[in-house]
This record gives structure tokens, sequence and C-alpha cells, in this order.
């Protein structure tokens, strides 16, 4: 069983921290395509014009709502504009696959979402958006962004759903999961994963004496801080 490494650690966020854990995005241009497409326009923090800030805590307030088809696409939206970032790359590839999958890929989010909502296990989740053979059931929606929708989902509940992607996948596989691909992961290996993404983030709370969510511990894994040189 693997330990958490001692830079993940020392790098845990405080829950403020993460929630105010925000990322750069163009509007604008999520609009001009999404209108170009004939999808649905942005709503939510993607609305708003211009450059903005997307924070975590402002999608685990979308990921708040009564699930609806209608929702989940903007749960989909914003938690895609987070994860992609000001770049956004191959976001015109990205939607015209939404644009081509626009009778059923908004029942599938629901019914993922529906499945969070009902307290399931993160691999029943993640089986809702991925495929046995870890593809994505939505094209252009594999792993690492299906499990983002699914993040955001939880909505500010508890967050035991995590992130998995080839950076994180990169640094776990460093901590020694030599095993661990970097991409296409099955349900079972996410599972593996999540369970240990828990186990760790049980480690570091009681390392420090407070509560530690899983995503706290998928933060201090992407993002982690150097250690301090005595003076």
């Amino acid at each position: 069983m693997l330990p958490i490494p001692p830079d993940v650690l020392r790098s845990i966020p405080s829950r403020i921290e993460l929630d105010d854990h925000g990322i750069a995005v163009d509007c604008d241009r999520w609009r001009s395509e999404l209108t170009r497409r004939g999808l649905p326009e942005p709503a939510g923090p993607l609305a708003d014009p211009g450059g903005q800030r997307i924070s975590r805590g402002e999608l685990f307030a979308l990921g708040d709502a009564d699930p609806t088809a209608s929702d989940a696409i903007q749960l989909l939206y914003n938690s895609l504009a987070w994860g992609l970032g000001g770049k956004a790359p191959w976001l015109g590839r990205r939607l015209n696959a939404l644009q081509r999958e626009s009778e059923t890929f908004p029942q599938l989010l629901l019914a993922a979402w529906q499945l969070v909502r009902g307290g399931t296990t993160p691999q029943v989740a993640y089986e809702a958006l991925v495929r046995d053979n870890g593809s994505g059931r939505i094209a252009m929606l594999g792993p690492a962004f299906a499990t983002k929708f699914l993040y955001f989902a939880q909505g500010n509940s508890s967050h035991n759903i995590v992130i998995l992607d080839r950076v994180l996948a990169r640094s776990v596989r460093k901590a020694g999961w030599s095993g661990l691909k970097n991409a296409g992961w099955t349900p079972t290996t996410y599972a593996k994963y999540a369970d240990l993404i828990a186990r760790w983030a049980a480690e570091a709370a009681a390392h420090c004496g407070e509560s530690v969510e899983p995503d706290q511990v998928e933060h201090a894994i992407f993002h982690p801080r150097p250690a301090t040189t005595p003076k």
C-alpha cells in the first residue's frame, strides 16, 4: 500500500483555498463557438463577458442545482472551460462532437449527475460516462473530462469522486503505482485510484489533526509545493 508522498502531504490546501482555486477562461470565445454550432448558449460563470476566472467553488454551486438535462449541459460547458483553461485546445473539435451527439449527450450527463446526487460509488458514477475499455461514452469526453464533470456534479457535498488526468496519473505513478497508464483508465482502475486518494486523505487528516477531503489531496498532487530550505 502506497503511503502519501511527503510533497503531497505538505501541499494540502485548506478547504477555502481549494474552493477559491480558479482558472482563467475566454468566455467570449466559448459563446462564439457555441453559437456558431447552434448549441445552447452558456450560463453560469461562463456566461460573463470577456476573460473571466472560474473557481471550483462556482462550479460546485452549479453542481448543487437540482439535476436537469439543460443544467447538465451548462455544468459540462463550465467544467470543460475550467479544465481546458484560456487556450482551450481542440475546443472546436470538442464542440463539433457535442453538436453531432446533441440528441443523446444531455441525457447521458443527466443520468450520471443523478447517480452522483444519489450517493453512488466513484466507480459506478465513472461507468456512467466511461466504457469498460476506458473510452468515453460521449465523443471527445474521455476519462479526464468525464471525471471533471462528475467531480463538480457533487456540488458542495462530499468530494469522493476525484479528477484523474495525465498530470495526476504521472505523479501517482512516480509515487509508486508503476502500472498506472497515462490515459484510457478502466472503471476498475479508476476505482482503485479513488480509493488510494481517499486513503491518502485519511492519512493527511491524521497527520494534521483536521478533516481532509480527497479533492484536497488531488489538488496537492497536481500542485506540489517545494520543500522549504532551512535558513
